[in-house]
């Protein structure tokens, strides 16, 4: 009796070491992650990027990628198991779908799967990116408070500083987007990281110059 019973646990257990539900998406999450699923699944070969992005395709990604949290992956150590032993960037992928949502005018859909993303991980770029999406959404309070919270923890990363001051400029406030701008401009020149500095100097100067533009141009 109990060598059935143990090779009936045996049975039951997951070959790669996942949750059963998690390791049944396994198919989808794949072609999903290579950029190799098809909007609808039907056949039509789409890359991944904004040239391969539909609505259709947004919230199937968005779909998925609920399915999968609510699988197991909301664990950590799972979800390092599929990068480690697996291959799978599935938490890039995500964060893409999120961005994929946005680009496509989803903007409830994609607030609500940054958030669920968030309850898993409080990823500093998706922490920048929520403000930017309620800002998008017209959801302004919400906006302005979640950068002010993320910048008294994170205020001297220059990426989330830019983030910050681009979502400004989405709710229109240019005079409290170019002291975001010129903080970060300064962290980048002092930065240790040749390698990252000077590309994202360069979009900082021509945000300001965009915003000095746009200054002149309404005096």
């Amino acid at each position: 009796m109990r060598t059935r019973q143990a090779r009936g646990t045996k049975r039951n257990r997951s070959r790669t070491g996942l949750p059963r539900p998690l390791e049944e998406l396994l198919p989808r999450l794949k072609a999903r992650t290579m950029g190799l699923l098809a909007p609808g699944e039907a056949g039509e070969g789409r890359g991944p990027g904004p040239a391969g992005w539909t609505p259709m395709h947004a919230l199937e990604g968005r779909k998925l990628a609920i399915e999968v949290l609510s699988s197991g992956a909301d664990d950590p150590e799972v979800m390092d198991k599929l990068l480690r032993r697996m291959g799978l960037e599935v938490w890039g992928w995500m964060s893409e779908v999120v961005l994929e949502l946005h680009f496509m005018g989803l903007a409830e859909d994609a607030i609500s799967l940054c958030r669920r993303m968030l309850d898993v991980r409080r990823d500093e770029h998706l922490l920048f990116t929520l403000p930017m999406l309620l800002a998008r959404a017209g959801r302004v309070e919400e906006a302005v408070s979640g950068l002010e919270a993320n910048l008294k923890k994170h205020g001297d990363h220059p990426i989330m500083l830019m983030m910050a001051g681009d979502t400004y400029q989405i709710m229109g406030d240019r005079k409290s987007a170019e002291p975001l701008y010129r903080r970060a401009l300064a962290v980048c020149a002092a930065s240790s990281d040749p390698a990252e500095a000077p590309g994202l100097a360069e979009d900082l100067q021509a945000r300001l110059k965009t915003l000095t533009e746009a200054q002149g141009g309404m005096a």
